[in-house]
């Protein structure tokens, strides 16, 4: 028997569903977990619960009729790699279009027969298992690493994983630090991965996301009753990590009472659910993350002091890529390469002008945006080399500038400020008299004209403001 594929069924009509399911486990050579779903409520039940190899998607699900669209891109921003098949009953160039748009492996027309279903899935697997081949190659011709898409060449990110592999199997928290995109999350899947708990859930938790009424209902689950609209027992995203690891990311934005309710479940390894009163025993690792500054935000008490100390058992902080810059070009080709892959592309690499341009450009976005901006240019270029040509004008634009800090753009606008200011109290002192404000500085005329202008100092009213005192 294969490997078992885990598909998600979404249909509002149970006997779809049920003809989905009975096709599928009546299959010799492939082992299916099948999840199904009626509403896009119980589709994003499942799909915050798990990740899919594949989702049989009713194109026209809901009262309005475009909720089968909204499932699919939910799905495939969470989950890239799940093959997506559309079925409708209402085939037209305006449905093909929108399967097209969604990127979707497959579009079947309802009432499909089980020939036509098995047809599509077997496709579908042929897919998944060449890009799993052509993973495992690419890692293993890489000699990079051995931690999946954290790819690296540079000393710091050495070290960095030299860290993940002392401190996964020992459990402790994490704290994660680092700009957005820098791969906080891979790093804790990685220590994850590297754990005991490994064969567990991992579940990852966007704290700001979450609305500050829910965060509570959603980290530590509700009884039924417990407020208005709770019509059914629910676990918190905390105890369906039981045995795994719970990934907090974006901590600092967690509401004060919920830090308290973390800190708590952290030193005593019990949650209570919302509406109940009896204590539920758990083990999970929870690692945490963050992009803010943290300690500052301790010091300005907007993040609980005992909290910062308890997850801060280890501390692991990810450089930006653009302090790491020997990483771009081995991060360059790997996307080049998967991407390639997943998109039928024959691409075999970069030109030397296109590498150096990645090299000068500071990805504020970081590995994310890289990501990102390599897979457009493998969706829109025609060429087997990748070169100037094929990368975005503004990636060429802000390739040619050195790259400015958050804190050196404060700095530098503190310091216009201040010349502003002291250029204003100058012409004031001269009573708008420009002649005399620029003898007095000791500039050019062409100087003192591009400073007023830079500064949008008018003399005039300065002048008349005088004559006003």
């Amino acid at each position: 028997m294969e490997s078992k594929y885990k598909i998600l069924a979404v249909d509002d009509e149970e006997k779809i569903l049920d003809l989905i399911e009975d096709i599928l486990l009546t299959s010799e050579d492939f082992s299916f977990e099948i999840k199904k779903a009626k509403s896009e409520a119980e589709a994003y039940e499942e799909i915050r619960k798990s990740q899919f190899d594949i989702a049989i998607i009713d194109l026209k699900l809901g009262e309005k009729g475009d909720e089968g669209i909204e499932i699919a891109k939910k799905i495939k921003s969470i989950s890239p790699k799940t093959l997506i098949i559309i079925a409708t009953a209402y085939p037209s160039l305006e449905t093909a279009i929108s399967a097209l748009r969604l990127e979707s492996h497959d579009y079947l027309i309802k009432p499909f027969t089980p020939e036509q279903l098995i047809s599509s899935i077997l496709r579908a697997i042929k897919k998944i298992k060449m890009r799993e081949k052509e993973e495992i190659k690419l890692i293993e011709n890489s000699n990079f690493n051995d931690f999946g898409e954290i790819i690296f060449v540079s000393e710091k990110m050495k070290k960095i994983m030299e860290t993940v592999q002392k401190i996964a199997p020992v459990d402790c928290e994490v704290l994660i630090t680092g700009e957005s995109g820098v791969g906080k999350e891979l790093v804790a899947r990685t220590i994850h991965k590297l754990s005991r708990r490994s064969s567990k859930e991992f579940i990852a938790v966007n704290s700001a996301a979450i609305p500050e009424n829910l965060i509570e209902a959603e980290l530590f689950g509700y009884e039924k009753g417990a407020f208005t609209g709770a019509n059914h027992t629910k676990k918190g995203l905390i105890e369906c990590a039981d045995g795994g690891t719970l990934f907090l990311d974006e901590i600092c934005d967690m509401p004060p009472q919920s830090q308290a309710k973390l800190l708590r479940f952290l030193q005593e390894k019990t949650i209570r659910r919302l509406g109940s009163t009896k204590e539920i025993k758990l083990d999970v690792r929870v690692i945490a993350a963050t992009n803010k500054d943290i300690e500052n935000e301790v010091k300005e008490g907007k993040f609980r002091e005992d909290l910062f100390w308890r997850i801060n058992q280890v501390h692991i902080y990810i450089p930006p890529l653009r302090e790491r810059k020997e990483d771009i070009p081995a991060l360059a080709n790997y996307f080049l390469k998967k991407y390639s892959v997943e998109l039928g592309k024959e691409i075999e690499g970069f030109d030397e002008e296109a590498v150096k341009i990645f090299e000068k450009y500071p990805w504020p976005g970081n590995v994310r945006e890289m990501q990102n901006v390599i897979k457009k240019i493998v969706i829109f270029s025609q060429n087997h080399i990748i070169t100037k040509k094929d990368i975005p004008e503004n990636i060429i634009e802000n390739s040619k500038y050195p790259y400015i800090t958050e804190d050196k753009r404060e700095e530098i606008l503190r310091i216009d400020e201040i010349k502003k200011k002291y250029l204003e109290e100058v012409i004031e002192k001269f009573d708008g008299d420009v002649r005399e404000a620029q003898k007095f500085l000791g500039v050019s005329k062409s100087t003192f004209y591009r400073l007023l202008k830079k500064y949008n100092i008018n003399p005039e009213k300065i002048k008349k403001s005088n004559q006003m005192k």
